[in-house]
């Protein structure tokens, strides 16, 4: 059994633009007609409702692609691109669900005083002082009044 050499969906109902003569000549059919249409993949199986959604996403992705800079340069328009960007941006949303999470512990486990905490304290400590006798002359060693 041979590995398949072209990464792209195998939908059968579908023409992708890597399987197509150009871009512009793809015809694509959305994942909803598709889902509905009897569609197979390449082992004659269905498509499983998250094969379907990677297709819709794919086909998003390209046709937001932007155009290149110059008429010579090529747009990268593989499943193995749009599987690379994918895998990037789901790694960061995690990363970023990670350190939610971290940094939301790290403030549950905090014992030490917060900044104003200990320049409330602090206040309190200095009004309380035997030679103070206003707030005047504590206001200018404190933030607060």
């Amino acid at each position: 059994m041979q590995a398949p050499t072209n990464r792209a969906p195998r939908i059968l109902g579908t023409l992708m633009p890597s399987r197509a003569p150009s871009a512009a000549a793809a015809v694509v059919a959305p994942a909803a007609v598709v889902s509905t249409c009897n569609a197979r993949t390449a082992s004659g199986k269905k498509p499983s409702a998250a094969a379907l959604e990677r297709e819709r996403k794919y086909m998003d992705w390209l046709a937001g692609l932007p155009e290149p800079a110059r008429d010579d340069e090529p747009r990268d328009e593989s499943w193995e691109a749009f599987m690379k960007e994918r895998r990037a941006r789901k790694e960061k949303e995690r990363l970023r669900k990670v350190e939610d999470k971290r940094t939301a512990e790290r403030r549950q486990q905090q014992t030490h005083p917060t900044y104003v905490q200990q320049q409330t304290e602090y206040a309190e400590w200095l009004q309380a002082w035997p030679s103070c006798s206003s707030a005047s002359e504590v206001a200018p060693f404190t933030i607060f009044q």
